[in-house]
């Protein structure tokens, strides 16, 4: 969101780092769009699906992505948990999908949901490095079609003095709860750094 793009060498450079490693990326759809990139790159701009597959003895995946089960943290799948306990880097972030989905009233509870999804985390994969990435701001003002009915809707069953929905005082909300658990439960915090851009995100997007 801020700074030049890389260049091509050091970018070439990242990606032969990234390829030793194996990463798994858990949570919504921002999650997802970071690893199909990073795929995107390492098979030579080729796109590729980025979905966490049955991973094959000896087989070496470097990034993949699991999105958030509706209700739970992730699928606990054979698959999932293998791709969990091989891996050298976890990074988390559900916060947007937590807040469109499962509207809490207070701070408690989403500092409650959070940690439980963290402390999975860290016990599926004990090896790794978890990353912990807040959850980017949004941009109400650039949503359509079904993102916005749902935020309408959601407004009508919460109490509009909480505010704490898919809006920037419920991100923050949720900010503050990902601080506190990345100190509590030794997870590396990573910024998304998207205050104040929303020039960046496309109509119908709105992160």
């Amino acid at each position: 969101a801020t700074g030049s793009w890389p260049r091509e060498d050091e970018l070439a450079l990242a990606i032969s780092v990234l390829r030793s490693q194996s990463i798994v990326f858990v949570g919504d759809s921002t999650l997802r769009n970071k690893a199909s990139y990073l795929r995107y790159f390492e098979n030579d701009f080729e796109p590729r699906h980025s979905l966490c597959p049955e991973r094959r003895l000896g087989e070496h995946r470097p990034f993949c992505y699991m999105p958030k089960d509706r209700h739970d943290c992730f699928e606990r799948s054979s698959a999932n948990l293998k791709n969990l306990a091989s891996a050298s880097v976890v990074v988390f972030n559900a916060g947007l999908h937590i807040l469109a989905y499962d509207p809490y009233t207070n701070y408690t509870e989403y500092w409650t949901r959070l940690s439980e999804c963290t402390r999975t985390l860290v016990e599926a994969s004990p090896n790794a490095l978890h990353v912990y990435k807040l959850t980017n701001f949004v941009c109400p003002g650039k949503w359509t079609g079904r993102l916005a009915a749902v935020v309408q809707e959601e407004s009508k069953s919460l109490p509009s003095k909480l505010g704490l929905k898919l809006s920037n005082r419920g991100v923050a909300a949720v900010q503050l709860a990902e601080r506190e658990i990345s100190v509590s439960g030794n997870w590396h915090l990573v910024d998304s750094f998207t205050s104040g851009h929303c020039d960046c995100t496309g109509v119908r997007d709105g992160r």
